[in-house]
């Protein structure tokens, strides 16, 4: 994560869940803009609102934008429930195999 206030970059765990009706996602989450200290023709920030903002200044790090910007993140989704709704077909079929042998899978079409 980015933390705008300290202006670093550092591991932090945390947990969402995104199958909970307050959780949202704009298009722009989590976009990091990283400037070019020798361009031409510098971007304004004021053209990219609500992204992460990146500047070398005097070989420091300047960091702008929302607090705790997720840098990298790993989805896993569990279907406890096993629904069927929504899903492709080829997900709803539940295959079978010996512990010794790799189960047999078959790419959607």
């Amino acid at each position: 994560m980015i933390d705008p206030a300290a202006g670093v970059a550092s591991a932090v765990p945390f947990k969402i869940d995104v199958e909970s009706p307050a959780y949202a996602e704009g298009w722009s989450d989590e976009l990091i803009l990283f400037h070019n200290p020798q361009a031409l023709h510098p971007a304004d920030e004021a053209l990219f609102p609500g992204i992460t903002h990146v500047h070398l200044d005097d070989g420091e790090y300047v960091v702008h934008g929302p607090s705790m910007t997720i840098l990298h993140s790993t989805t896993t989704s569990y279907d406890f429930q096993r629904r069927q709704d929504g899903r492709p077909a080829w997900l709803n079929t539940y295959v079978e195999a010996d512990a010794d042998e790799p189960a047999p899978f078959t790419a959607p079409t």
